[in-house]
C-alpha cells in the first residue's frame, strides 16, 4: 500500500511538471482575464455612450421623449438584469465579453478608411460615428471628398453609400442600366412610384406627360396675384419687426405666400377661396420625411384623397360653369392632356405630391435667399437700383434678381440625389456592389473652385453672359428624372427678390448656425433662432 501510494503520486507529480499550467498558474491567469473582459465591457459602455451623445441621437431623444425614455429604461432594466445573470452565473461574462469583443473588431474595421479596399471599394468610414456625423456636420461631404478624391464611401444607418462629388461623373453614372430609383416609404401609395424615384420604363411613359403639363403652364396671369401677396406679406414683416426689437424670424409667412400663390398655380384657386384651409391641413399630413406606422399611413392616405376630391370639385366648378381653363393652371393642363388623370392615382397622387415638394422647397429657397441678403446687403441695394426705384436706375431688375436666385440655389438649396445601385457597377477604379445607396453630392460639386473662384462668397454676377452648363451647375438634377417645376422655382424667387429689395430693407439681428432633422434625407435651413428685421426703405434711409 505503501509502495503503491508513493508510486501513485510520483505519477501524478510527474503529470503535474508536464502540464503547462499548475493551478497556482490559473489562479495568476483569472484575475487577468477578469480584468480583461471588464476593460473590453466598459470600452463597449464608453462607445455606445459617445455614440449616444453624438447631436442627432440627442436630438432624437428629446423630440421622441416618452419613446426615449421608455427604451432607456429597457436598456437600464437589460443592463442590471445582466450584472445579476454574471453574479449568478459567472461563465456568462466569458459570453457578453466575447460578444462585445466581437462586435467592437467589427466596429473597428468597417470605421476604417482602408476597409474593404482588396475589393476595390471606394475609401472612406462605414462607421456608425461617421454616419452620425454627416447629419450633424454640414461640411461632412466636401471634407470627406478633400480627404479621400470625389468618389468616397459612408454609411447611413448601416447602410453602405457610395457619394460622387463632380458633375460630369455623376451624369455618366446616371447614363447607366445600374441604378433604380430610392425606396421611399410615401412610393407605396402610387401605383408606379413618384415622379422623382420611378422606374425607368414608368419613367419614360408618365414623365413626357407631366412635362407636357408643366411646360405648358402659363405663369403670367398668376404675377398680379403673386406680386400683391407678396407685398401684404413684406408689410406685415415690416409690422411685426417694429413690434419685436429683438428680430423676427421669417419662414412662416414665407410659407404662407408660397402656399396661396401655389394654390393658384397649381389648383386655379383664388386667396379668399373657403377650401384653402382645408386643403393647407391636408398638406401637413403628408409628412413624406418620415414613414412607418398605421397613423402615418391613415394620415397619408386622408391628405391624398383630400385633395383628390378638390381636384375632383374644382373640376366640376368648371365643367358646371362653362369655364375653359385653359392653361391657366396644372389641374387644367393635367385635364386637358387626360380627362381622366383623376381616376389614376399614379397621375393624381404624383400631381398632389408635386405640389407637397414644391411648397416645402420654395419655401426653403425664400428662407435662404432672405439668408443671403440680410448677409450680403449690398446686393439688396443692387436689386434695388435695378428696379428703378433709386435715384440711379440701371440694368433690368428681373436679370439680377433672378442672378440672387441662381447663386442661393447653387450656395443653399440644392444638396443631393439619391439613387440605389440595383446592379454591381464600377466608378472609374472603384467597384461599388449592388444594394448599396449612390449619393450626388450637388452641393459639393457646386462649390468647386475650378468652375466657381472663390466658391463660398455670395456673388450673382457669377450668372452673368451664357448659361451655365449641367456639367457645370445643375440645382434640378443632372438626369431626365430632374424637376419639372423650374419656371415656377425661378418665378416665385423673382418676383420674391424684386419685390423684398424694392420696397424694404432686411436686416440681421441676431445670427445663428444652419440646422437640420436627424436624418440624411433632411435639408438644412437657416437656424430657428435667427431673427431678422424688415423695415420700409424710407424708415431706414
Amino acid at each position: 500500500m505503501i509502495d503503491g501510494g508513493t508510486a501513485d503520486s510520483s505519477v501524478q507529480r510527474g503529470a503535474s511538471a508536464a502540464s503547462p499550467f499548475d493551478l497556482r498558474s490559473l489562479n495568476e491567469v483569472q484575475p487577468i482575464l477578469l480584468a480583461l473582459e471588464i476593460a473590453i465591457l466598459v470600452l463597449t459602455a464608453v462607445v455606445v455612450g459617445r455614440l449616444a451623445l453624438k447631436p442627432p441621437v440627442l436630438r432624437d431623444f428629446v423630440t421622441y421623449l416618452p419613446w426615449s425614455l421608455g427604451v432607456a429604461a429597457v436598456g437600464v432594466f437589460a443592463a442590471g438584469g445582466a450584472v445579476i445573470m454574471t453574479y449568478r452565473w459567472p461563465t456568462l461574462l466569458h459570453v457578453f465579453a466575447g460578444i462585445s469583443f466581437i462586435g467592437l473588431l467589427f466596429t473597428w474595421m468597417r470605421a476604417r478608411p482602408t476597409y474593404g479596399r482588396r475589393r476595390r471599394l471606394p475609401p472612406g468610414s462605414l462607421g456608425v460615428a461617421a454616419s452620425l456625423d454627416a447629419i450633424g456636420q454640414r461640411d461632412f461631404y466636401r471634407e470627406q471628398a478633400g480627404i479621400h478624391g470625389p468618389v468616397f464611401k459612408m454609411s447611413q444607418f448601416g447602410r453602405p453609400v457610395v457619394c460622387v462629388v463632380g458633375l460630369e461623373t455623376a451624369r455618366q453614372i446616371m447614363r447607366t442600366d445600374t441604378l433604380e430609383g430610392a425606396r421611399l416609404p410615401y412610393n407605396r401609395f402610387l401605383p408606379d412610384g413618384s415622379l422623382r424615384y420611378m422606374d425607368d420604363r414608368a419613367h419614360d411613359r408618365e414623365a413626357p406627360f407631366f412635362r407636357d403639363v408643366f411646360s405648358g403652364l402659363d405663369l403670367a396671369p398668376h404675377e398680379e396675384l403673386a406680386r400683391v401677396s407678396c407685398r401684404r406679406m413684406l408689410q406685415d414683416l415690416a409690422t411685426r419687426s417694429l413690434e419685436s426689437p429683438d428680430g423676427i424670424r421669417p419662414r412662416e409667412h414665407l410659407r404662407s405666400w408660397t402656399f396661396t400663390v401655389l394654390a393658384s398655380v397649381f389648383w386655379g384657386m383664388a386667396p379668399d377661396d373657403e377650401r384653402l384651409p382645408a386643403l393647407d391641413k391636408a398638406q401637413e399630413g403628408l409628412d413624406i420625411g418620415r414613414g412607418g406606422g398605421p397613423r402615418w399611413r391613415k394620415a397619408m392616405r386622408g391628405s391624398l384623397d383630400t385633395f383628390n376630391a378638390v381636384m375632383r370639385g374644382q373640376a366640376h366648378r368648371w365643367s358646371s360653369a362653362g369655364i375653359d381653363s385653359g392653361r391657366g393652371n396644372a389641374l387644367s393642363s393635367m385635364l386637358l392632356g387626360d380627362p381622366d388623370a383623376l381616376g389614376d392615382p399614379s397621375r393624381a397622387h404624383n400631381l398632389t405630391l408635386v405640389f407637397r415638394l414644391a411648397l416645402t422647397d420654395v419655401t426653403s429657397l425664400l428662407d435662404w435667399i432672405m439668408a443671403q441678403l440680410t448677409a450680403n446687403p449690398d446686393w439688396q441695394r443692387r436689386v434695388r437700383v435695378s428696379t428703378g426705384r433709386s435715384e440711379r436706375p440701371g440694368e433690368d431688375s428681373g436679370n439680377v434678381a433672378i442672378r440672387v436666385v441662381h447663386e442661393t440655389l447653387r450656395l443653399e438649396q440644392s444638396e443631393y440625389l439619391y439613387r440605389t445601385v440595383a446592379k454591381p457597377m464600377s466608378i472609374g477604379e472603384f467597384h461599388v456592389p449592388a444594394g448599396w445607396l449612390l449619393r450626388v453630392c450637388v452641393q459639393e460639386s457646386h462649390r468647386d473652385p475650378a468652375i466657381f473662384p472663390e466658391p463660398d462668397r455670395f456673388d450673382p454676377d457669377r450668372f452673368l453672359g451664357a448659361p451655365r452648363s449641367r456639367r457645370e451647375y445643375s440645382p434640378f438634377g443632372v438626369d431626365d428624372h430632374g424637376c419639372m417645376g423650374v419656371p415656377i422655382v425661378h418665378f416665385l424667387g423673382r418676383i420674391f427678390v424684386e419685390e423684398l429689395c424694392a420696397g424694404y430693407h432686411a436686416r440681421l439681428i441676431r445670427d445663428a448656425p444652419p440646422e437640420r432633422g436627424t436624418r440624411h434625407r433632411d435639408h438644412w435651413r437657416p437656424g430657428k433662432s435667427r431673427r431678422i428685421q424688415v423695415l420700409p426703405v424710407a424708415a431706414t434711409e
